[in-house]
């Protein structure tokens, strides 16, 4: 148990370390720093280089941190959601008690009727 919420709170200190803009920028600067130090001379070399060092090492904070971007959209929409539907339910109960109140109401105003007896003179 306890190792689990280590990992999941290890994880999430990474994600949010890594999925961010600073790290986009200093992995491209570190990726293209490569260059001035060991150039590809063959297009398979270009070829191998932009997709093993750049598009693995760039991609990846952009995707995370879209992801996380995506990941506070969704929780924002799923509390609205929830705060209209809880709005809701508590309109639903107040009209409950209300349908109730008259239903008391008509069965109070129903026995009335059935103890009242009109008079019925003969002349």
């Amino acid at each position: 148990m306890m190792k689990e919420n280590f990992s999941e709170w290890l994880a999430t200190k990474l994600a949010d370390a890594l999925a961010n803009m600073v790290m986009f920028f200093g992995v491209t600067f570190l990726t293209l720093s490569i260059l001035f130090f060991q150039t590809p001379h063959t297009p398979l070399e270009w070829v191998q280089y932009f997709i093993q060092t750049f598009f693995q090492g760039v991609a990846l904070p952009i995707l995370a941190f879209v992801a996380k971007i995506e990941g506070n959209r969704q929780r924002k929409l799923l509390q609205e959601t929830h705060d209209t539907v809880m709005e809701e339910i508590q309109e639903i109960k107040a009209m409950m008690v209300e349908l109730r109140n008259v239903a008391d109401e008509e069965k109070k105003i129903e026995a009335a009727l059935e103890n009242f007896r009109p008079r019925v003179t003969n002349k």
